[in-house]
């Protein structure tokens, strides 16, 4: 009989509390009133202070504050971890759940480990294990019976595309005219 090793119990710990901190990620962008840019601050902000902060305190090793960063690796990581993931991903994510729902947006979002492994065989080399293929099955499985069951509920928007902006914001969802005028008050003759 294999036993598991301390790390490797750590490891699934690890990424089963980062699974349940993105489900209620994604649940709080779809629960939120923010807009958008606000979402990507609200997410962003924090990131960066505590990184900063981590990193001027010596609790994380920084090139960048010792100085030993080259300016062709700085701008690198600039534009790929704080521009594309940071922010665009951010965005993205945040618009996909207000515009396809969270729980639509959320299984969609568990192929991206069938996309990164399938994408290491060439760019890296990386064997596939049978380990590896069945776990990629079972989520490509995972996803297309989610997709196909029915759903006893509309998932559809439920919170405003653009800070400010409602979806359908002039008409009243009973007679088509606008919630706040005359004619929706008032008997008209």
């Amino acid at each position: 009989m294999q036993t598991t090793s301390t790390a490797t119990t750590a490891g699934i710990g690890i990424l089963l509390t980062a699974g349940c901190a993105w489900a209620v990620y994604t649940i709080g962008l779809r629960q939120t009133r923010l807009g958008l840019t606000g979402v990507v601050l609200a997410v962003c902000t924090p990131a960066t202070i505590t990184a900063a902060l981590l990193a001027a305190s010596a609790a994380m090793p920084s090139h960048l504050i010792t100085g030993t960063a080259g300016i062709s690796d700085v701008l690198l990581f600039t534009s790929l971890q704080g521009i594309g993931t940071g922010l665009l991903s951010t965005l993205c994510y945040a618009y996909a759940v207000r515009a396809l729902g969270s729980t639509l947006t959320a299984t969609a979002g568990a192929t991206s480990p069938v996309l990164t492994a399938l994408l290491a065989i060439p760019l890296f080399d990386e064997p596939v294990t049978p380990g590896v293929s069945a776990a990629l099955a079972l989520i490509v499985t995972g996803v297309t019976v989610f997709n196909i069951a029915p759903r006893h509920r509309e998932n559809g928007p439920k919170r405003p595309l653009l800070a400010g902006k409602s979806l359908d914001r002039t008409r009243s969802m009973t007679n088509g005219t606008p919630p706040t005028s005359a004619v929706s008050t008032s008997k008209v003759t």
